[in-house]
Formats: structure tokens, sequence, C-alpha cells
């Protein structure tokens, strides 16, 4: 389907809506005159952070409001344009009418640990839908927020829950403040929240290891099951099939009664064997876990490390009653 240029995803960028999947993005005009009014502004040599800074002043809805996707009423006096969200839309090509598809990939089958793809891996269709600004429009704007964006890479700092921390009064992302200090503070300005990374460390630490108990007491619930009532049973059942047959054969069950026995036997069956593999995915499943914190533990020294945020965190809330970790789904 991505290769054929069908679309695959139900986000939608901003500026386009997708009423069904064959007839594509068609363009919502509203959000549409948001979109060219951004690049306009960065056409004009605006930074990100300009056009962040004038988009709040003018009280513009930002894309989570408009499009309702993370929205919160809790958190919108909070919710504000920041410099990424205009640079995320700066940089995505979908607005000359170009759909490109494929653009992660699992490195896992059925587990959440992707990669980004490389051009030539990806599925690229132009002319897909109607654009909202031209191509050249879209690399000039590209020239106007790539060396702040080099600048920025540049300048980043790395810590074990980077990209990780949020702050659980205003729901802002928290960063360090710089390489010397180990100050964590929320990025809203007038935001008060802040906590030092080895207190964070700690905090965070506490949950895992929680976790890892209440795995091991899983494993143990799951030693005891097996599937041994269930194998019984359906060597019972093929026993009874056979008698069946040879009654039918023998005449003394008519086709219409030999068929719904069979019929019936073979549901009885199939229920059997989809709990039996229920069971040792269970078993699987919970083996995975275990082994994949025990590892996490072993290897992290009582600390967290990138790669331990990265394969079992998927956030940190910090709040002024203590700190929650929120693990990736399936753990």
């Amino acid at each position: 389907m991505m290769r054929r240029g069908i679309l695959t995803t139900k986000f939608t960028p901003l500026g386009y809506r997708c009423e069904n999947r064959d007839e594509g993005w068609i363009i919502e005009e509203k959000e549409a005159s948001l979109v060219r009014r951004i690049f306009d502004l960065a056409l004009e040599g605006k930074s990100t952070g300009d056009i962040a800074r004038i988009l709040n002043s003018e009280h513009i809805p930002t894309p989570m409001k408009l499009t309702g996707h993370g929205y919160s009423e809790t958190f919108e006096q909070f919710i504000l344009w920041e410099p990424n969200t205009v640079g995320s839309i700066l940089r995505n090509e979908a607005y000359t009418g170009v759909l490109i598809q494929r653009k992660i990939k699992a490195l896992i089958p059925g587990k959440k640990v992707i990669r980004r793809t490389s051009p030539d891996e990806q599925f690229r269709h132009e002319g897909h839908h109607e654009g909202i600004v031209s191509f050249e429009e879209w690399e000039k704007a590209q020239q106007t927020i790539r060396p702040k964006q080099e600048i920025s890479k540049r300048s980043s700092i790395e810590w074990a829950l980077k990209g990780k921390v949020r702050c659980g009064i205003c729901n802002r992302s928290m960063r360090k403040e710089n390489e010397m200090r180990s100050r964590i503070t929320c990025q809203r300005p007038g935001c008060s929240n802040v906590i030092i990374e080895e207190d964070l460390n700690v905090a965070a630490m506490q949950p895992i290891l929680r976790k890892r108990r209440r795995t091991l007491e899983q494993m143990k619930a799951i030693e005891n099951i097996d599937t041994k009532s269930e194998e019984e049973r359906i060597t019972e059942l093929r026993r009874i099939q056979a008698d069946d047959y040879e009654g039918y054969i023998n005449g003394d069950l008519d086709g219409e009664e030999f068929r719904q026995r069979k019929e019936k036997i073979r549901a009885e069956i199939d229920d059997l064997e989809n709990t039996i593999s229920e069971k040792k995915e269970k078993i699987l499943r919970c083996e995975e876990k275990k082994k994949r914190m025990q590892w996490f533990l072993d290897h992290s020294k009582g600390e967290i490390t990138r790669q331990m945020a990265d394969e079992i965190i998927d956030s940190v809330i910090v709040a002024k009653d203590g700190v929650t970790v929120i693990f990736r789904e399936g753990l």
C-alpha cells in the first residue's frame, strides 16, 4: 500500500483533512491559511522562535487544540506555540503535495523499537495531493531554519532521561540547564518546577525496582500455569471424532447428525487450541519482561542509563507530590 501511494496512517497534517483513504488529503482552508502564514513569516527571515512569539501574541490556537490530538482542557492555559512546533511544520514536505511513507521502521516486530529510515528506504509520491506551498517556497524555508537546527544539535546536552521528563504542573517538557549544573527545570516561563538530576534518577529508579518485583511475582504465578487439561481434552475429542466417523461408515449415524457433531467438536478443539496458545504466549511475554528488566538492572549498577530509558520508559512526570514513571506499552 505504501509503495502504491495508498495512505496507511490516520494522522493528517495540519491544513488537511481526510474523509477516506482512497480520496487522500484535502485542503482544510482555515488551517491551511495558518500554514501559509507560517511559511510566509519564515520566508521573511523570521526564526521559529520569532514565529512562535507572533502566533502566541495573537492568541492563535496551536495544532494540538485545532486538531484535538493530545489536547486537554486541564493544560489549556499552558498550551502555547513553541519553536519546535513551528519547525515541524516548516520541515514537513507534505505541504508541497508530496506523500512520503515508511519514515520509520520497526527493529523488532511487535515491539515499539523503531528507527528512522533513509530516503532510499522510503516511498515517495510527488503530486499525491494539492500542495499548500510550492516546493521552491519550502526549500527557502529550510534555508531559514537549518542553521538554527545545526546550532541546536551542537549545543544539545545529553543525559539519561532527556526528552522523557515533563512538568506535572503545566505538562511542558523539562530540560537540564547545562553540563555544569544538575538542575532540571520546566520550560514554561514563570513555572517554578525544578528538580535536581540526582534526585530525579533516585526517585525514578524506585518505580523501576517495584516493576521488577511485580514482574517476578507474575512469573511465580505463571509458573503454575500449564496446558495439560486442554491437551487431554483435545486428545479425548479426537478419539470421539474417530468413533463418530466409524459410526457414520457403519450407518449408526446419519450424514446430518455426523456433520453437526463434527462441527461442534471442531469448534471446541479450536477454542482449546486458542487457550493453549494464549497461555504459552503469556508465559513467553512474562519471561521476556523478566529478562529485559533484569538485564537493565544488572548493567545499570543501580542507575538509570540512556538505553534503559529508551527501552522501558515512556515518560517521567515531575510533580510537587513526587515523581511518576510511565512505562512503555507492553512492559
